[in-house]
């Protein structure tokens, strides 16, 4: 009897019982099986059935009985699980453990209009009152006109979006391994391909913004109004902290001319389960218009005081928290494609 052992590194699926898919594990499946591809599918669809995606396989090979059994402990009675019943799987977690009634991490508020709102006060601007026949854009700084644009999900996870990547990275796909998704892997042109592919949601939220400032510079009636966009991401994840500001800027002045100035700011949570790091940036990150300016400065007070607000556990009811990087996994063909943000280093261990 052939026993094969395969070590993943895994996610929790979202119906997972207990666990947040940012809780990582290594995963050590013992199955017995005739070939190396049987193997693997079988250690899969256990995995499956234990509510676990695979990231990538760092192990595959096979046991020798010999040396299962003189290495003993758990090690050889998961070998002996495996012959009895065909396969057998060893959870090992690569984050905090944590039962499910534990509390988790400290985590960040969640950004949203009314922090967006604080912003805008702080440097004397207002919310604008809906017309009731056209909807208006949101803010009026001095002899500006700002609406505000929002990514609260991640959009690797919109179905359509997944069948676009997999026809964009099939060439690459791997019979056994995870396909990690990585611009790398992609000659320049499909780089950019994807770029536009995980673009799409600014695209259309920028265009959408300037209908809107539009309108409303239309309704006012003031010649001396200009348009500017307030562009907050707290949700797509996988476009990174570098990537979304620039990424605004090519469709503002590639989709629109109404949006003559435009701030962004990217908020980025990961954890461990024990250590926490909470990281933002803001776009353009100097210069820019006096109003810009004065957004970013204004910007960067507020965080600050809602990060200390998180600390002293003073916080408003019905807060919204901002939940950690977690990796996403979907189906491509016979396998997976992964987008992999990495994970916090586990300082415990050091």
């Amino acid at each position: 009897m052939t026993i094969g052992r395969i070590i993943f590194r895994a996610k929790p699926a979202k119906s997972h019982p207990n666990l947040k898919e940012w809780e990582t594990a290594d995963l050590v499946v013992f199955v017995t099986a005739k070939s190396r591809g049987e193997a693997v599918c079988k250690a899969k669809e256990k995995l499956r059935l234990e509510y676990w995606e695979p990231i990538e396989i760092q192990l595959c090979d096979k046991l020798v009985v010999e040396l299962a059994r003189s290495e003993g402990g758990d090690f050889f009675a998961l070998y002996e699980e495996a012959i009895k019943f065909g396969v057998a799987i060893k959870v090992i977690p690569r984050q905090w453990p944590r039962n499910a009634s534990d509390h988790l991490p400290i985590l960040p508020i969640r950004l949203s209009e009314t922090f967006v709102d604080k912003v805008v006060e702080r440097v004397g601007g207002f919310r604008l009152t809906e017309d009731g026949t056209k909807r208006t854009a949101d803010y009026r700084i001095g002899n500006w006109i700002f609406e505000l644009k929002e990514l609260q999900a991640e959009g690797l996870l919109q179905e359509s979006r997944q069948q676009k990547i997999h026809q964009l990275v099939q060439d690459h796909l791997d019979d056994y391994q995870p396909l990690k998704l990585e611009p790398s892997i992609l000659n320049p042109g499909d780089q950019q391909r994807l770029r536009d592919i995980m673009g799409s949601p600014i695209q259309t939220q920028v265009k959408s913004a300037s209908k809107q400032i539009r309108s409303t510079i239309e309704m006012l009636g003031e010649d001396s109004l200009k348009g500017g966009l307030i562009y907050i991401n707290t949700g797509y994840s996988s476009i990174s902290l570098d990537e979304f500001g620039p990424m605004v800027e090519r469709y503002v002045k590639k989709d629109t001319t109404q949006i003559e100035s435009f701030f962004c700011a990217s908020v980025i949570t990961a954890t461990n389960g024990f250590d926490t790091q909470i990281m933002h940036t803001t776009y353009p990150s100097h210069g820019g218009e006096s109003v810009i300016e004065s957004l970013r400065s204004a910007f960067e007070i507020e965080f600050e005081d809602m990060i200390n607000s998180v600390l002293r556990g003073v916080l408003p009811p019905g807060t919204s928290y901002q939940q950690p990087l977690a990796p996403v996994s979907f189906a491509a063909q016979d396998n997976m494609i992964v987008w992999d943000p990495g994970e916090v280093k586990a300082t415990w261990k050091d």
